[in-house]
């Protein structure tokens, strides 16, 4: 219902058109209409959904990484997650997650697309997961000076290596292990490999990052003051994979590694749990519908009563 005031002025609802006014403008708005959506809209939503909360948790587990990426690169992320969980070729959607999905869209994912990690450091380390869960990084020497890339008044250069762990089942990441190997400019590197003595948890996702860390004189003091920005601060997920279950011998050593972790964090606010169940009930929904629309057109036929005779059929003379 509509009102009109002291001046003749429409104020309120009047069918689908509001009236309403902002300081001395008159405006007539028409009402929005509700939009109906499919079952297969409000799946994909929650999926969407799902792939946030889980790009959120690698955001809050790289978070040093996360500082210096450029504006763009939390849609970027969940836009990888999202699309390693629709290339899942194991499970339909409704009983998927990161677990099911095909990781391979994360490799490469690059925290500062202004500073690609691949144009500062021109060799690319090689990762292997072994037999017992354990990783190993070989990273190549250089070839040539320019192998490494660096900003205007870095002498020298970090590059970090970061193990983490991340099981969205059991509800927790963990750091598992890292490495700073320091970095000279103009200087050749003659290579190193990596091999953490630390386990990987089964069952888990491992997620491994390379990023180079500058630094240069600050003029005042004598210890380096880091160079990194917004500008220049190239990292990146070199690997992700799915840490393999050994058996039922796993159990035990599962237990006995939570147990000893004290590196393990919870997935504070995880909701990818209650989202598989909404679209689980949403697609028992959408089956029953479907069932129940076919059953009433088969009643259709039913209902008339008619059935045909069998056998000869007298037609009776004229």
């Amino acid at each position: 219902m509509a009102t009109i005031d002291s001046k003749g002025r429409l104020h309120g609802k009047v069918g689908n058109v509001v009236y309403r006014t902002v300081g001395d403008t008159r405006i007539v708005q028409s009402k929005a209409a509700k939009v109906k959506q499919t079952a297969s809209t409000k799946e994909s939503a929650l999926e969407f959904g799902l792939a946030s909360n889980a790009s959120r948790i690698v955001r809050t587990a790289f978070f040093p990484l996360t500082y210096t990426a450029d504006g763009g690169m939390v849609n970027r992320l969940t836009g990888a997650v999202l699309k390693c969980i629709k290339s899942s070729e194991e499970k339909a959607r409704g009983e998927r997650d990161l677990h099911d999905a095909d990781l391979r869209h994360l490799e490469g994912f690059q925290f500062n697309r202004l500073c690609p990690l691949n144009e500062a450091l021109k060799v690319r380390p090689t990762v292997e997961l072994d037999n017992s869960n354990r990783l190993k990084v070989d990273i190549p020497a250089f070839k040539d000076v320019s192998d490494l890339q660096s900003p205007m008044y870095s002498h020298h250069c970090v590059l970090r290596l970061m193990l983490v762990a991340v099981n969205f089942r059991e509800d927790y990441y963990e750091y598992i292990s890292y490495i700073d190997i320091e970095l000279k400019n103009r200087v050749l590197f003659e290579g190193r490999e990596w091999y953490p003595e630390e386990v990987l948890p089964a069952g888990s996702l491992a997620f491994l990052s390379v990023s180079l860390h500058y630094f240069g004189p600050s003029g005042m003091a004598e210890a380096p003051i880091s160079l990194n920005s917004k500008e220049c601060s190239p990292a990146e997920l070199l690997a992700v994979f799915k840490v393999p279950l050994r058996g039922e011998e796993n159990t035990a050593e599962s237990s006995e590694r939570i147990a000893e972790a004290t590196k393990r964090f919870p997935l504070n606010n995880y909701r990818g749990g209650e989202i598989l169940k909404d679209l689980s009930k949403l697609r028992q929904q959408g089956e029953k519908k479907s069932a129940k629309s076919v059953a009433d057109k088969t009643g259709v036929t039913e209902a008339s009563g008619f059935v045909l005779p069998k056998g000869k059929i007298d037609v009776g003379r004229a």
